[in-house]
Order: structure tokens, then sequence, then C-alpha cells
């Protein structure tokens, strides 16, 4: 019995003392104190009595599945009796989860405090005689707030320009805020976002459930683009190509590969407004895949740019298998198995014209002149012959007497007899009916020695593989063709643009300047006898879009760019037949003029391979070419303009 208790107990029997002597002789209760005790717990941690003697309940509270310090539960009511005052004393344990973060603060709703080896114990108790309720409180508090680990970023490797995010905390719950923003919204690791190409950030914080609040962890991160901007046609009937590539990150480095390829190679080269250029030669026939993707600085694009295309370079063979010229008319009759369709181009004063044909194909009232004809078949996927087979003629209108009774006409089969005409009519002369081999006699000398090999009187064909195709436009001045024959041991002779230039079994032809060129190569056999069809090439080099006359472009080394409605830019032509336009695939459209007339409106949408072939003027223009923007506020970009002249 505490003294406190003692003292009460002396105090309360010297005031009554004829109910002590009651007491003596009458029985009564055998427990006269009571208290009931219901604590509670704010916060994580447990209680326990550790003295008094509990007859009702329990003796232990726990909730340290508690994590907020800001409530307060309650515990199953326990009670306590003794014969005159009833005592519990109660021992507090802060909660271990997470460990390290709970403390107990205080006590409330005591009626005494003791402290027992550091701990301060609560003490509840009753009346002498008395029976009373109390409801002590535990107090407790998390000290500790949550951390969030380093936040890794990873780009997707199947959605362009997005990336996810993981991350971990020790407990509570996550926010994230992106690119610097007030607005936290709730997040978990692995939470993915989309984002426009270029520099951002996230900011992820925690809070525990008491209210403890984490410091931020933040990451900068890069979202890297990746655009193929130009590309060979598909299929391509060339081996040799390139593609433009470009980011929407400046400064950005590329990374490319060929499917077949064993690793990526550096291929940046730029060419302006940030384009880098990668070419490609020799590649073999069939499906080919093009990979490329941007990097800055440690972030790479995960999403290659991917472009698969054809080559397809085996063109039907094609033989001209008959060809008959009468007065004006000309027809000639070929064959191409496997050929799909054929092209036929007839060319006078180095001047071609095509045109979709079958065999036989007739061109009837031919002026004078000199002319070549040529075939082109090409294959179900539009590869065309590699070396068209050509044929030259001539168109003369008859001239001179046609008397067959004129003594002066070189051609009368009837005329006299020169005596030193070489080619007497005696039967038994040399080139009589009986030959040199014929019956001999004093006017007919037998041949003595060998007989002589016949002379060769076959010409050759010349073949022309490589370079620009026929009629084609091309931004590149240089080029190489290889020079054929079907003769071994032949020599060639080449013109460009009607002036002689040395060749032999190639040519290479230096950086042309802008404009129509045309190629004629013959071969001569070893005896001398020459191709009587050259072969012949003739193609067009664009002008460059910084060398045309501008208004509202931005000229750069590689384009002029625009986004101005009305931007024009324009060039003087003299005989010009056609016009092809050199420009980026974009959203944007494109007027051109000859003069006053309306070629064409181009959607920069369905521009394939950087190239819009224009339809064929109706006749020669001189004057002025414009290219003109239609459309407002899209970006346009035009390389170059290729002019073909007659």
């Amino acid at each position: 019995m505490s003294t406190g208790t003692w003292r009460r107990l002396v105090t309360a029997l010297g005031c009554v003392g004829t109910t002590v002597a009651a007491l003596a002789v009458t029985a009564g209760p055998a427990h006269a104190g009571q208290v009931g005790v219901t604590p509670r717990i704010k916060g994580s941690g447990t209680v326990a009595v550790v003295e008094g003697t509990i007859n009702e309940g329990p003796t232990s509270c726990d909730h340290r599945d508690n994590r907020d310090d800001r409530v307060t539960l309650g515990c199953e009511r326990m009670r306590s009796t003794a014969a005159f005052e009833a005592w519990v004393w109660l021992r507090p344990t802060p909660g271990n989860a997470p460990a390290g973060h709970w403390r107990f603060v205080e006590w409330q709703g005591c009626d005494e405090l003791r402290t027992t080896s550091g701990v301060q114990e609560c003490g509840v108790h009753s009346g002498p005689f008395d029976g009373v309720e109390r409801a002590p409180v535990a107090v407790f508090e998390d000290t500790v707030a949550p951390t969030v680990s380093a936040i890794r970023v990873e780009a997707s490797t199947t959605v362009d320009n997005t990336a996810s995010f993981t991350f971990s905390t020790n407990e509570g719950i996550t926010q994230c805020s992106f690119d610097g923003g007030d607005l936290f919204v709730p997040c978990t690791s692995g939470v993915t976002r989309t984002f426009a190409p270029g520099e951002h950030s996230i900011r992820v914080y925690a809070t525990d459930p008491s209210g403890n609040f984490s410091p931020d962890s933040s990451r900068s991160f890069t979202m890297v683009s990746t655009r193929i901007t130009t590309g060979p046609r598909n299929p391509s009937h060339t081996p040799d190509g390139h593609f433009d590539v470009a980011s929407d990150n400046p400064g950005a480095r590329f990374w490319c590969a060929f499917s077949g390829d064993s690793h990526y190679r550096d291929c940046t080269a730029d060419v302006g407004n940030g384009v880098s250029r990668i070419p490609f030669t020799g590649l073999a026939d069939g499906e080919h895949t093009f990979y490329v993707y941007a990097q800055v600085g440690e972030w790479i694009d995960r999403t290659p740019a991917i472009r698969t295309f054809t080559i397809d370079t085996a063109g039907p063979a094609v033989e001209v298998t008959a060809a008959q010229v009468e007065g004006r008319r000309a027809s000639f009759t070929f064959s191409g198995p496997g050929a799909a369709r054929f092209t036929c181009t007839l060319t006078r004063s180095s001047v071609p014209r095509s045109r979709e044909c079958t065999s036989p194909v007739v061109y009837d009232d031919l002026a004078d002149g000199d002319y070549v004809f040529s075939v082109t078949g090409y294959s179900a996927t539009g590869a065309p012959t590699n070396n068209p087979p050509s044929r030259a003629f001539t168109i003369t209108t008859p001239t001179g007497p046609t008397d067959p009774t004129d003594p002066t006409d070189p051609t009368d089969p009837t005329g006299p007899t020169d005596p030193t005409d070489p080619t007497p009519t005696d039967p038994n002369g040399p080139t009589g009916p009986t030959g040199p081999t014929g019956p001999t006699g004093p006017s007919d000398p037998a041949p003595t020695g060998p007989v002589p090999s016949p002379q060769d009187m076959t010409a050759p064909d010349t073949t022309l593989a490589g370079g620009p195709a026929q009629g084609s436009f091309v931004r590149a001045g240089a080029t190489t063709f290889a020079l054929g024959s079907t003769e071994s041991g032949s020599a060639w002779s080449c013109t460009l643009d009607g002036a002689a230039v040395p060749c032999a079994t190639s040519l290479h032809v230096p950086k042309l300047r802008p404009g129509t060129h045309r190629l004629s190569v013959t071969a001569v056999d070893a005896a001398g006898n020459r191709d009587a069809t050259p072969a012949t090439r003739s193609w067009t080099v664009a002008a460059p879009a910084r060398s045309l006359r501008a208004k509202g472009w931005k000229k750069g080394p590689a384009a002029a760019v625009s986004r101005k409605k009305g931007a024009t830019l324009s060039t003087s032509v003299t005989r010009a037949t056609g016009l092809a336009l050199f420009a980026s695939k974009g959203k944007g459209r494109l007027t051109v003029w000859a003069g006053k007339r309306r070629v064409a409106t181009v959607s920069l949408r369905k521009v394939s391979g950087g190239q819009v072939v224009l339809p064929r003027l109706a006749a020669p223009f001189t004057g002025t070419v414009r290219v003109v923007v239609a459309s407002r506020g899209r970006t346009v970009r035009v390389q170059g303009l290729g002019v073909e002249t007659g």
C-alpha cells in the first residue's frame, strides 16, 4: 500500500471510530475499491499493465498498426478491484514500423506519473471504498519523414516520345510533378508519360501517414526524336542512293544500320538545317531495312526511324527484232519477255519524245532528219531495261532525175557501159557468174595462193549503263557511266552536249551546270566498223534553291524555307519543255507557274523521294517560272528546281 493510501486510511478511521467498531462486528465486501480503465493510444504503440490486479479485461492494448500520429484509437476496458483502494499502472512502448520512426511523447488523463528505467508510467486509482472510471491517453509521435530513391528514366522502345519513371519510397504515398510545375498529382513507380521532343524534368515526393513530407527527388531528361525526311523510291531501280534524316533536337548525332549489319555506326553528316545525308551504294536486289536513331548527350531515341524498301535492278531484256523505214514511215518490231509494259522513245535533234507503246510501233509523216529509236521495258515493279536497244535512221526526201532512160542519170541501170567500168558484164570477168574459181582461159587466169579471209563488215552494238535514267531529273551534277560493246576490243567515241570528250570503258562526267545534258556514245570495233545507232542518254540537273530569286524565303545551303503564303522562288528559262520540283515532304502546298499559266499544284504530303516531276509543258516555254507557297503557316522546304530544255 502506498504512503498516500495509508494516510487516507488512517484519517478515515480516526474520523469514524464507531464505524470501525461496526466494521469489526459486521462483515463488509471483500473489495471495497474499484477502478475501470479504458486506455487510448494516439499514434503507433502499445500500453501494458505493469502493476495492479486486473480482474476483468485485457492487460495490454496494441495499436502498432496505426501509422498516423494524428489518430487516437481506444482500447478494451479493463477493471481492477482492491479491499480499500484500487490502483493500475500502465507502461507505454512506441511502435517499430518503420523502425526508429516512433517515440513516446506524453501521457494525458493520468492520476499520477512515475518514471521507471527511463520510461514514464501512468497511474490511475479509485478513492477509498470508491469506484471510478479512467481513460488515459498514451501519445506517440512519428518523428522521421519518408525518403524517395533516385529516379530512373527509361525511354519507351515501342512508343515515340514516351518514357517511364521508376523510384521507391520507404513509406507513404508519392506524388509527381513534371517540367517544373507546382501541380503534383498522385503517382506510383512505373508511371508513363508522353512528351514533346526536348528538355524535361520530373519531381517526386512522398508523404507518410502522419503527414510528414519527404524532400523532393528530381531528374532532368531529354526526349529525342528521329525523322527520315527523304529516301529512295520503293521499289528503287538503282543500288545506290541516300537517306536524309533529321531530329527536332538541335545538335543531334545520328546512328545508322541496314538490315544484316552487326552494329550501328555514327552517320552524322550535316548538310544544313540539321539534316544529315546518309549515302548507300551497291545494295543487292531484294528487300532492305534502314534504321536510324538520334542522340543528344546521354539521351537517345529508343524508337529508331525505320524505312523498308526494295532494290530491283533486274529490268527485262528487250530486243528490236525488225526495223523498216519506207519514205516518211518507220516501223519497229520488238520483244521483251517478262516485261509488263514498254516505253518507246524517238529522238530527233537531241530532243526525245517518249510514249507508252506495244509492238509493232509505227511512226508516220516523219520530217527529214536523223532519228534514234529506242525501247525500254519495265518489270511488274517498274524496273527498267538496263541497256535499252536503239536504232538510228535517216529520213531524206529523194532528189535528182528520175527518168530511167536519162543517160546522165547516175542511177540508170541501162546506161552505156564505161570501158573503165570495174564491173564489166563479161560473163567470164573476175566478178562474172563463175567468179574467181570459174573456168580458166587466156582471159581468165586462175588465182594462185591462199583464198583470203572474208573482211569484217559487221558494226558492234553500243551499250550504256549507270548514270541518270533517260529523261530523268537529278540534283547531283557529277555522275559515271559504264560503256560497253557487243565486240571485244572495241573503242568508243563520245560527245557530251555536242562536244567530244575522252572516254574508255567508263566515262566520268564531272560536276555539270544546271540544265539538260545529252550524251552520245559510239562503239568502234577493231576493224573500224562504227555503230550506226549510238547509245544516247539525256538528263536534267536541277538548279539549287539558293541560286533562285527569292521573295519571302530564307535560303540555306541545302534548302529554301518559308511559312509565308505567297512567298515566291523564280528563275528565267529558255525553251523549257519539262519541270521537276525537289522538295521535302510536309503539310504545305505549292503552285508552279510558267508565265501566267499554272503548271501544277503540289501537295507536299504526296512527295515521294523528295522529287515531283510536273506535267510536261504543251510547247517550249521561254520566260519566268515561279514556285509559290499556296498554304499558310506550314513550313515548306524546297531544295531545287529542274528545268528540261529542248
